[in-house]
């Protein structure tokens, strides 16, 4: 075995940081590891928006999006699905942090 699930999740962390800049914010990430990650195979992570809301918390409204995402190994098994929950810049202006629980 090559690598562990944590592995796996900071593939998706990674798609989402990149996607959304330096501006943006990962409210949650949800990864569901099923099946290992061996030496040898290949992995595409994808990434699609399936809702979008604003999000009011502590006064301060954020502009969120709901993101699925997809592991695919060389066998076209999607052998890490998750879930995303990410908070957009508005106006060209960075995330308000901290955000509170």
């Amino acid at each position: 075995m090559f690598g562990m699930g944590s592995l796996k999740a900071s593939f998706c962390g990674h798609l989402l940081t990149n996607w959304m800049g330096d501006e943006g914010f990962v409210r949650r990430l949800k990864v569901d590891v099923l099946e290992p990650y061996i030496y040898g195979d290949a992995l595409w992570v994808k990434g699609k928006v399936v809702d979008k809301y604003k999000e009011k918390i502590g006064g301060t409204l954020y502009s969120a999006v709901d993101v699925k995402i997809e592991t695919i190994n060389q066998e076209g098994q999607n052998v890490a699905p998750g879930t995303a929950t990410v908070y957009l810049p508005s106006f060209n202006n960075a995330v308000q942090l901290p955000i509170p629980q």
